[in-house]
């Protein structure tokens, strides 16, 4: 029975390894949601058929040790941080575009216990690591193949099935060492075929753009380089028992006094001439690193265009203001930090107002991770985490490179090799991971190599070999003596609590129980979270017909599970907005679910700036709606003041973030009290007056107060800013500005924007019209009447008393 187990636990493991190729357009973010699903499901039956095996046989027990602590230390540290942080059920769940909760990390944590437990010899491990190889290869030719797979890779952008490129780098430096490794070691076609893949990976990695997984990827090779030039003699030590020269010193003819001198130090390295190459590698890779990364940190402009193209693609942009403002959350909360996957709550908190302005912080808004490890692990979980995070690092090292190291005893020939690839690994991750973040599938090697540490070093410390009894027990036996058939799957189980004694009636209830906790983590985690995924996918896909029916499927995906719901809300109320500002029809109770959704969305999430920012919108959509399409100012006013509560707590969580500045002031126009929205305007700008937005809703606001001089400097000042206008409401407020105060060929350009977007519109040609009589063109102004007279016969007196009047001019 322990076979059979072994060997399923074999092939899910295997199976396993293939969800970084997991790939379903139908549902939500196809490149994540269903690998992590996937992730979970094969981890939970791993885990369970675990359980059962050490049931049977205690030699499959988890064995003690310093990984084993650190790793559920860490996880503990997790748990206890996001129950006193600001959102647990996002820390449990996570959204389904990143799917690195709690749950996740707990898959991960379990997983490492089965396999390391499970799997103790490196035999077996190879076969693992060359599945990894594969499977890596394989999505290193998806890479090459995006221009012809857009049908199936979806937005890929150039991350094969990780659907990134930053994630995809992340993940293929696991396979292109495990290849790297069995390159070294094998021999014949097993040694070709490794170089084949691994060639394959390495060119995948760098043509992708994952800049930061390519440079450590190179560190983790010098490591191997430098091991082997102080390890080439199968670590002998005895540097005087070899001498480049006739004659030989013995180590007890050198004085003791000149042991630690530097002549001693001489004579050492003139005795180990690889150790002097060693260091100097170890030098210039120290000195080049560093020179890199002071030009990275710091974007220098000379050392970064000094530097080689690839690096030159390495500018950080807005990640160094964002670890900046970490830093300012971090001494909010030192010990335990603000929870796991909580970085945005606290990063709003911090918010720095220069974020929207490229050149200086990125112009990205809005950051749900740090794009750093270390910083999103001291906001998550305070130091307390990042010294339980670096323990799982420092304490792989250590059992990796230890006396008494077992796999030594296994390997025949170069014995520092493995150590030497899986510490470069490690490094290259940790490295790496200075510079994105965690996923699944990263989640998924980063644990599957820490089961390979834990599995291979199962000597105690300070102790014997964990105590395992004979592999054949009760059932086994007397198979083996022909007593009994080979029975299979449960029956097995039965039979082995009738007959065997270590397996009593409390073993087989535990492992009746397990199946049953099985079962529910599959419906629960596995089957309701891709039931949700696919109906949040369906209810924003464009073949879904109304309102109504998206809003059944959105409801649905809800009830499935917590999982993503604050996300789900957001994105579901901002389509919302959308379709309240087009002025659709809602049937019958459709909006007032709309509604209900929205406001638990910010109840559940009462520190999540998001949700609170978008009800806020929500609700000023609303009073819009009913002011223009019903009349209704009662019930306008009604939502007029709930969405100033919303935003005001929206201001509360995040006082230095113009997002907030700009809808707060739409309510105020909307009250028609425009002095208190100039004021909050004028505030937005002044957080940061390079930001266009800010410049431009203040110059709408004066169009709308018909201050046009007013309209027309913001105008100016948006668009100097670099603000881009992009409908054609912008373009026309603009236009009416320049038109109004004279300043007729701006006026002109910005409704020549408007008519090519709205050629049916015969008010902007019109104008457009008026606009070229001023300028003297009056063959563009004869044309832009006559188009006028096309669209509409209503303008017919008009047009033709306006060419009466451009024959006189002319």
């Amino acid at each position: 029975m322990s076979n059979l187990l072994i060997k399923t636990i074999t092939c899910v493991t295997h199976l396993l390894l293939l969800t970084p190729l997991v790939i379903a357009p139908w549902f939500v973010y196809p490149f994540v949601a269903p690998k992590a699903i996937f992730f979970w499901v094969i981890s939970e039956i791993i885990f369970a058929l675990w359980i059962c095996l050490a049931i049977l046989n205690k030699k499959y027990r988890f064995k003690e040790s310093v990984l084993f602590y650190s790793v559920v230390g860490f996880v503990l540290v997790s748990f206890i941080s996001s129950l006193k942080g600001v959102n647990l059920t996002l820390s449990l769940f996570s959204t389904f575009e990143r799917m690195t909760g709690l749950i996740t990390l707990t898959h991960a944590a379990a997983l490492f216990i089965a396999l390391s437990s499970t799997f103790t010899t490196i035999k077996k491990w190879r076969q693992f690591a060359r599945t990894a190889v594969f499977v890596g290869f394989l999505a290193a030719i998806v890479f090459f193949l995006d221009d012809y797979l857009g049908e199936y890779l979806p937005q890929s952008r150039r991350g094969s099935t990780l659907g990134n490129s930053s994630f995809f780098g992340s993940y293929i430096i696991f396979p292109i060492f495990f290849a790297f490794y069995f390159f070294l070691r094998d021999r014949g076609l097993s040694r070709i075929f490794a170089f084949i893949q691994g060639l394959v990976i390495f060119f995948a990695l760098y043509f992708s753009h994952a800049t930061g997984a390519f440079y450590s990827f190179w560190i983790g090779i010098i490591f191997v380089m430098i091991s082997y030039l102080f390890f080439n003699n199968i670590f002998d030590l005895n540097f005087f028992s070899r001498m480049p020269f006739r004659q030989r010193v013995k180590p007890s003819d050198i004085p003791k006094e000149r042991v630690f001198g530097l002549a001693s130090l001489v004579q050492a390295l003139a005795l180990k001439p690889s150790w002097v190459v060693a260091i100097l590698v170890v030098l210039i890779t120290v000195s080049l690193s560093s020179f890199i990364a002071y030009g990275t940190l710091t974007q220098n402009e000379k050392i970064l265009n000094f530097l080689p193209a690839k690096l030159h693609q390495s500018r950080i942009g807005a990640r160094l203001v964002v670890w900046s403002t970490s830093w300012q959350a971090i001494k909010e909360r030192p010990v335990l930090g603000w929870g796991f996957e909580n970085f945005q709550t606290a990063y709003v908190a911090n918010y720095n107002p220069c974020m929207p302005i490229p050149e200086e912080c990125g112009g990205e808004i809005w950051f749900d991770k740090a794009h750093n490890a270390v910083v999103d692990t001291l906001v998550a979980s305070g130091f307390a985490g990042l010294l339980a995070y670096f323990s799982i690092f420092g304490t792989a090292t250590f059992l990796i490179w230890r006396k008494g190291y077992n796999v030594s005893a296994l390997m025949s020939r170069k014995k520092w090799l493995l150590p030497a690839i899986l510490t470069a690994l490690l490094a290259a991750y940790f490295i790496q991971n200075l510079f994105v973040f965690d996923m699944p599938t990263t989640y998924l090697m980063f644990f599957f190599v820490l089961a390979m540490v834990g599995g291979i070093t199962t000597k105690k410390l300070g102790g014997n070999y964990a105590t395992a009894i004979p592999a054949r027990t009760g059932i086994d036996r007397l198979i083996a003596k022909g007593r009994l058939p080979r029975i299979q799957g449960l029956s097995s189980i039965l039979a082995d609590a009738i007959f065997n004694k270590s397996f009593n009636l409390k073993s087989l209830i535990v492992c009746l129980f397990t199946l049953a906790v099985l079962v529910s983590g599959l419906y629960f985690f596995g089957y309701r979270s891709l039931l949700s995924a696919h109906l949040v996918w369906e209810s924003m896909h464009t073949t879904v017909p109304n309102i109504e029916n998206r809003l059944k499927l959105y409801t649905a995906s809800l009830k499935a599970t917590p999982l993503g719901a604050i996300q789900t809300r957001q994105s579901f109320t901002n389509n919302a907005i959308l379709w309240l500002e087009q002025e659709v029809n809602f049937p019958g109770e459709t909006l007032k679910i709309i509604e209900r959704e929205a406001e638990k969305m910010a109840k559940e999430n009462p520190y999540d700036l998001r949700s609170n920012l978008v009800l806020g919108n929500f609700y000023n959509a609303m009073t819009k709606y009913f002011i223009l399409k019903f009349k209704d100012r009662d019930t306008a006013q009604i939502y007029l003041d709930k969405a100033r509560l919303s935003l005001e707590k929206a201001f509360e969580l995040s006082p230095t973030n113009q997002q907030v500045y700009l809808s707060l002031s739409q309510n105020f126009i909307f009250r028609k009290d425009y002095k208190t929205a100039e004021k909050i305007l004028q505030e937005a700008i002044d957080l940061e007056p390079r930001y266009g937005d800010s410049h431009y809703n203040l110059g709408d606001l004066y169009v709308i107060i018909k201050n046009f001089d007013k309209a027309a400097v913001k105008f100016d000042d948006a668009l100097l800013s670099g603000y881009r206008v992009d409908t054609v409401g912008k373009a026309s407020q603009i236009a009416q500005a320049y038109y109004e105060i004279g300043q007729y060929e701006k006026a002109a350009k910005w409704y020549e924007y408007v008519v090519v977007k709205k050629p049916k519109d015969p008010d902007a040609h019109w104008t457009l019209a008026v606009i070229y009589r001023e300028l003297n063109e009056f063959d563009k102004a004869k044309f832009q009447a006559e188009i006028v007279l096309k669209i509409d016969k209503k303008y017919a007196g008009a047009v033709k008393e306006f060419l009466k009047t451009l024959k006189k001019i002319d």
